[in-house]
């Protein structure tokens, strides 16, 4: 998401004006002749990318990104907005004047430009706010900008003027932008305790009737965002209707003198809905205790835009009451607030040049600096944020002061955990939570507690994992938080993952994505999107799996989240491999491990080479997946990863059995099962007796094989994982089968159900069941269904039986 900060004196609109057209990209326009073309907001954005950067080839990808930001689409939908764009601009594909196609490369915009002024007609006289994309477009929300203030300093309008050169590309226009400026304290607006803040409802000043809604609409909207934050009390909408009455004939400081007298509100906020350039634009002020205003504007598509919009903005402004502002300079105090509006909405690249500047303008300010390292690890540059948050460590030692050192510790460990540097981030968060104990800060107890219970997750120590998000919970609830955050919400999710509990899973992580989803948070909601993501392949729903899979990577691609861009290729490769596209698969496996060596993401890459191993053995590659697993093997435990290791050396065993060394597949498996058993039963060890089976009916011991798998059972039952029962149920009745039991194996056949549809191995089963029954057309049927389910799992021994079932069938 790109800002867009108005400039000292007069706002200049740039357009651009080539043979019969002239494009305007502030009111989104084309125009020719003088007369308005209609088109399409993609077709629009498409010419405006290729007209800004008509210097050189725009290369499909760029397209994407910029175009459909946040989305996946096809070639097809950038072929059919070429088409749509070339008929807007009368150009033709085999004499092209306008738009050239450079086979192989992408689009390149070849008519001489002359740039023009916009009309500036319909612009505010006193506020700058630069309409975004349509709400069609996934309206967000986007960080507060400055506008003049005529009381600066030379040199703070020098970085004015750099501030305004952030972000000015067109291909990034903004879906909403905010504008604002400080009356009164230009330092912040502390209070003696907490915040309560009273919305007003909104005056509709559209002159549209059809937005009478909007003015009650829009504060509710505001108060449910606000309040799923926890930090910011917010009014009832009924208690400041009720109001309403006794309000009338009050000036704006009487109005919150009797709503603080009445509800104890320290804070309001009251403005009006206009239309501007086919935009809606709220203008409201929020007032402090003391009387100052600050007066604000946010413009977007729709009233959900602008809702987030203002939401984004005071959660910034008011979420950290108690903490002072970010520097004494308010410039980049300023910057500093933007920056974090944007890292709130996942706008990672943006943010790190509002806290570069804040760190800029205010050298000695602790937390623009913190915030800074914050994005960098992000982004993936974690030698950078390395080196920034030790510095800021040291820093808030030697001053004392209880917030930064907390913060430092709780960074930094998270950094040397993504890393594999385990035990310094431990240490790190157990001195983390000791100072905010200390201090009686339950806000930062909660944060530490649920990095305490991350890390245990991805350790499997799943009762410490708990036990963490458990007391996260109450020193989130001790913070004043109405339930869980998101953040608590989506680590349960995990730890229920972990342990096979996909009910669970599935309450937690919807509950999450609520949370973020009301807040705006793109960055944390994409995450959630990626536990969903695991949750339906898990669930054998395998392409929505791969669709929200693809969903979550646009989306941090556009973000430039690196670190989680990099996960979620390494979730797209499982889930186009259970679809059978297994080099489609390595590819996206591969570009994962590329990213994450890259960034020194030591587990991504030990999941990577995992990942690589195991397509590998389904491609039939043995070779290719030794080298892999046992490169996996080695990235987990150079990370102290005991369950990744574990993991690691259970493909290990398949690999041998593939390869025909049976004996030592099982030798490898039954040391396994000792080693997880002896730590207590989790779902993983369900995974290893099934393969125990495999190898007991390779051996001819199907009683052997029915006993592990009855083994199994009992350990899957009480998870309530149904998948994971009717594969076994499959199991025994492939076990039936080969001890001649057609009535047994058709009863477990029948416990196996339909959940199971699609899974190349049932179908087998069926297959086996058709054949032994005498019906070689039935089972001929089945086997070409497992044939099509398995894609490039299809391996030369099925073919093989797929053949002699076709014989039987012709005879």
């Amino acid at each position: 998401m790109t800002l867009h900060p108005a400039p000292d004196g007069p706002v200049q609109r740039q357009a651009y004006r080539f043979g019969d057209f002239e494009l305007r990209p502030h009111s989104r326009e084309l125009l020719r002749h003088g007369r308005a073309v209609e088109l399409q907001p993609k077709v629009f954005d498409f010419i405006a990318c290729l007209l800004v950067h008509r210097g050189r080839v725009v290369d499909k990808n760029e397209l994407f990104d910029v175009v459909w930001a946040g989305q996946v689409v096809t070639e097809a939908a950038l072929t059919r907005c070429v088409m749509k764009a070339r008929r807007a601009l009368d150009d033709e594909a085999d004499n092209p004047q306008v738009i050239r196609t450079v086979h192989g490369h992408g689009y390149r915009f070849v008519a001489p430009v002359v740039p023009v002024e916009e009309p500036l007609a319909d612009a505010p006289d006193d506020l700058s706010a630069i309409p975004g994309k349509p709400a069609a477009d996934t309206p967000t929300a986007s960080a507060p900008t400055a506008i003049n203030s005529p009381d600066l300093p030379a040199t703070r309008r020098t970085r004015r003027k750099r501030l305004v050169g952030l972000g000015l590309a067109l291909c990034a226009l903004a879906l909403v932008a905010i504008g604002g400026w400080w009356y009164g304290n230009e330092r912040g607006m502390p209070t003696d305790g907490p915040v309560r803040l009273a919305v007003r409802p909104f005056e509709n000043g559209t002159g549209e009737s059809r937005l009478d809604w909007a003015g009650l609409g829009l504060m509710g909207a505001i108060g449910d965002i606000l309040r799923s934050g926890g930090r910011v009390g917010v009014l009832g909408a009924r208690e400041v209707l009720d109001l309403e009455p006794r309000l009338d004939g009050l000036d704006e400081a009487g109005r919150l003198a009797r709503l603080r007298d009445i509800f104890g509100v320290t804070h309001l906020v009251e403005g009006r809905i206009e239309r501007r350039g086919g935009q809606l634009r709220l203008d409201y002020v929020l007032v402090d205790p003391d009387g100052r205003r600050r007066v604000r504007t946010a413009v977007g598509a729709d009233v959900t835009a602008l809702a987030h919009a203002v939401g984004a903005d005071l959660s910034v402004i008011l979420g950290d009451s108690t903490q002072p502002p970010a520097s004494e300079d308010s410039f980049a105090n300023e910057a500093y607030l933007r920056g974090r509006a944007l890292r709130l909405q996942g706008d990672i690249p943006g943010s790190v040049e509002y806290f570069r500047l804040a760190s800029e303008q205010a050298p000695g300010a602790f937390w623009p600096r913190y915030e800074l390292a914050l994005a960098r690890r992000d982004l993936g540059e974690r030698e950078e944020a390395s080196v920034l948050l030790r510095e800021l460590l040291e820093e808030a030692d030697a001053n004392d002061d209880a917030r930064q050192r907390l913060g430092a510790r709780n960074a930094l460990a998270i950094l040397l955990w993504r890393a594999g540097e385990d035990a310094e981030a431990e240490r790190l968060l157990d001195e983390a939570l000791a100072i905010a104990d200390r201090h009686g800060d339950p806000e930062r107890s909660a944060t530490v507690l649920v990095s305490r219970g991350i890390i245990a997750t991805y350790r499997n120590d799943l009762e410490a994992a708990r036990d963490y998000l458990t007391r996260a919970i109450s020193a989130e609830a001790a913070a004043g938080h109405e339930g869980p955050t998101g953040n608590v919400l989506n680590s349960l999710a995990q730890v229920d993952l972990r342990a096979g509990d996909l009910v669970s899973a599935g309450r937690h992580l919807e509950g999450a994505l609520a949370r973020f989803r009301l807040t705006g948070d793109r960055r944390n909601e994409a995450v959630v999107l990626n536990g969903l993501a695991d949750l339906r392949r898990r669930e054998g729903r395998f392409e929505e799996a791969r669709d929200l899979a693809g969903n979550v990577l646009a989306v941090h691609r556009a973000l430039g989240n690196r670190t989680a861009e990099a996960s979620a290729l390494n979730g797209l490769a499982m889930a186009e491999a259970q679809l059978g596209h297994l080099r489609l698969a390595m590819e996206h496996a591969s570009a994962a491990l590329q990213l994450a060596e890259s960034i020194g993401d030591r587990p991504t890459v030990a999941n990577a080479r995992s990942l690589l191993g195991q397509f590998s053995l389904d491609l039939g590659d043995h070779a290719a997946a030794r080298r892999w697993l046992e490169g996996a093997l080695e990235a987990w435990l150079a990370i102290d990863d005991t369950t990744g290791a574990r993991r690691q050396r259970r493909h290990l065993a398949r690999l041998d059995r593939a390869e025909g060394k049976q004996a030592s597949a099982e030798r490898q498996l039954l040391a396994l099962h000792q080693e997880l058993v002896a730590d207590g039963p989790t779902p993983f060890v369900i995974d290893v007796l099934f393969d125990l089976a495999r190898l007991r009916l390779d051996a001819g011991d199907p009683d052997g094989a029915a006993r592990r798998l009855r083994e199994a059972l009992v350990l899957a039952e009480p998870l309530g994982n149904a998948r994971r029962l009717q594969q076994l149920h499959a199991g025994l009745a492939e076990v039936a089968l080969a001890g001649g039991d057609i009535a047994a194996a058709e009863a477990e056949l029948a416990r196996a159900g339909d959940t199971l549809a699609g899974d190349p191995d049932l179908l087998r089963v069926h297959a086996a069941m058709a054949a032994a029954r005498g019906d070689a057309s039935d089972a001929l049927h089945w086997e070409q269904a497992a044939r099509t389910a398995a894609g490039e799992r299809w391996r030369p021994e099925d073919e093989a039986r797929l053949t002699t079932r076709q014989r039987a069938a012709r005879q």
